[in-house]
């Protein structure tokens, strides 16, 4: 066998072999014969073994890749248990999401210096760079052919059935053989993509992303323009601001790393991308630091929970790249700073997601230590304590709650007696006062016929607070001709309940007209939002607005729908136009 054919194998074999050894991990959980941070152990370090030795070992000798993997594996393994003892059981581990994250940034970012290694200089930034892009891709090869491969069984299995051969039930049937065929197919997939793709193949993918970057600078160069003008109270103090912030930059830095490439001569020769590229590299520093105080200013306004301590990390990060791109752009030779910068960040991140799984950066422990805080200085009264946030803290939260129930039974622990017996109530924003929004919908919504106004607020007791705020937000709002965008009709548009029933009107901002209909329970006697069918289409643009408009002057006539029915229990069934 050549070497070709041996390379084949060997990858086909080695994807065969870690679908079969997730399959046996699965039996065993199943069969519970190993259960909770013992199976878990097992299965992360068998899917951090194959899918490292998947990754690497078309690139370096097999043993040395073993050796890598493996070693990779049970330090990865060992942190996961070292951070899961945060919690009572695994799966309130894994439900936490954040660590996880952590462990894949582990999983991934050390692979390309494992063969940066295997090839005589882990820090070579070339060999990072181009090991890099080839794993993301021969993994995406991988993932294709076993798509490609599983939609030619699902054909031919549909194919053979029409002579009464179909086989797609003895696979599933058999779970092993569908891990068996899913594993060798990625295997083979990645094998086929080890030789085709050099260099070129991570080329390609950079060509592709590279004409986007004067886009990304255009966007984000627009957005701290306009930011002064649309006032930063909606910036600051935001943490989905915060992670916005954090996501344009990393897709930045993605786009720069590609403008710079490996190395001096593949780095694009365009003047419009590098100038971009210098420009994005010190506009990323304005985004950092715009992270960093958005996220501090959420933390100093409510204090620490796992999420903030996440998204400070990456706002940290972020701001990291900003500063070394920045400070790097704007001197000599600034494509080789960067990709040295590169090389430091990417060891930074590492270590920064290894910290995250020990004790050091305890997020559930730092969190509760932060909120007990400012509930024992009075910054968080009883009240407005987030009790239901403490449950899902882990060993830490659930001491912190324990601690709160003694504080409870004590003299003048009443308001916090109170808070731990009703924790559902928002901590966050006051429950809307329903009588009040409903009224104030009622004062400004045009009605038809104006005689039915006694009926109005009944029959609007139905609505949700969501829907009156999008109805108050209409009626404010001008839609062409119209200085208000809703109307209310109240007719018998259902002859077989009793009494009158509602339908309100309103345009979107898109223009389009939406309709909610409310009805009355013949059962209960409470009032309930309904929806509407529209006969045809609903009306868009100006249809919309003369329709609205006709509603506002004058009750509009009904008609019977022109719909028959196929009787069946106490409804029908009707096919709709």
């Amino acid at each position: 066998m050549d070497d070709l054919h041996k390379s084949r194998a060997t990858m086909t074999g080695m994807g065969a072999l870690a679908a079969l050894a997730l399959y046996i991990w699965v039996q065993i959980g199943l069969a519970e014969v190993l259960v909770g941070r013992t199976l878990m152990f097992g299965v992360v370090a068998t899917g951090v073994f194959f899918g490292a030795l998947l990754a690497v070992s078309s690139r370096m000798a097999l043993r040395r890749a073993a050796i890598y993997a493996f070693a990779q594996a049970i330090i990865l393994a060992l942190l996961i248990l070292l951070a899961s003892l945060r919690f009572d059981t695994q799966e309130a581990f894994i439900g936490s999401i954040f660590p996880v994250f952590a462990a894949v940034i582990l999983c991934c970012l050390p692979l390309p210096f494992f063969i940066a290694r295997a090839q005589g200089n882990w820090r070579d930034y070339a060999t990072l760079f181009e090991q890099a892009w080839d794993i993301v891709l021969r993994y995406s090869v991988g993932v294709l052919l076993v798509g490609t491969v599983w939609l030619l069984i699902f054909l031919s299995d549909l194919l053979l059935s029409l002579v009464g051969l179909g086989f797609l039930d003895l696979i599933l049937d058999n779970g092993a053989t569908a891990y068996l065929i899913t594993g060798a197919a990625g295997g083979f997939g990645m094998a086929v993509a080890a030789e085709s793709i050099s260099a070129a193949g991570a080329s390609l993918a950079l060509m592709l992303l590279r004409p986007l970057l004067p886009l990304i600078v255009a966007v984000v160069a627009l957005f701290l323009i306009a930011l002064p003008f649309r006032g930063l109270s909606s910036l600051f103090g935001a943490l989905s601001a915060g992670m916005t912030l954090m996501a344009i930059s990393a897709v930045a830095a993605t786009m720069v790393t590609a403008v710079v490439d490996a190395r001096g001569e593949a780095a694009s020769r365009s003047r419009l991308l590098a100038l971009s590229a210098r420009v994005m590299s010190v506009l990323m520093l304005i985004l950092g630091a715009l992270a960093v105080v958005a996220v501090a200013q959420r933390v100093m306004q409510y204090g620490w929970t796992p999420p903030r301590i996440y998204a400070a990390l990456g706002a940290a990060v972020s701001l990291g790249y900003g500063l070394i791109y920045a400070a790097e752009a704007v001197r000599g030779d600034w494509m080789a700073r960067i990709r040295r910068a590169n090389v430091t960040m990417a060891l930074a991140l590492v270590g920064l997601a290894a910290l995250v799984l020990t004790p050091v950066l305890n997020a559930e422990r730092i969190s509760t230590a932060s909120q007990m805080a400012r509930f024992e200085d009075g910054r968080t009264p009883p009240e407005k304590l987030d009790v239901l946030a403490f449950e899902g803290w882990g060993i830490a939260g659930r001491a912190a709650l324990d601690d709160l129930t003694v504080r409870s039974k004590e003299a003048g622990g009443e308001a916090l007696a109170a808070r731990l017996a009703n924790p559902y109530d928002s901590t966050d924003l006051a429950a809307p006062d329903l009588a009040a929004l409903r009224a104030e919908v009622v004062a400004v919504l045009p009605l038809q016929p104006p005689s039915a106004g006694a009926d109005q607020a009944i029959l609007m007791q139905g609505m949700s607070d969501y829907t009156l705020g999008e109805v108050k937000d209409a009626c404010a709002r001008a839609t062409g001709d119209l200085a208000k965008s809703c109307a209310m009709i109240v007719a018998d548009f259902l002859p077989s309940l009793q009494g009158d029933e509602g339908m309100i009107a309103l345009i979107g901002v898109g223009g389009d007209l939406q309709l909610y209909g409310l009805t009355q329970d013949a059962a209960t006697g409470n009032w309930a939002q309904t929806d509407t069918i529209g006969a045809l289409n609903y009306p868009t643009g100006d249809e919309a607005i003369a329709a609205l408009r006709a509603w506002q002057a004058a009750p509009p006539a009904l008609s019977p729908a022109p719909i028959m029915q196929i009787p069946l229990g106490a409804g029908g069934l009707i096919l709709l136009p």
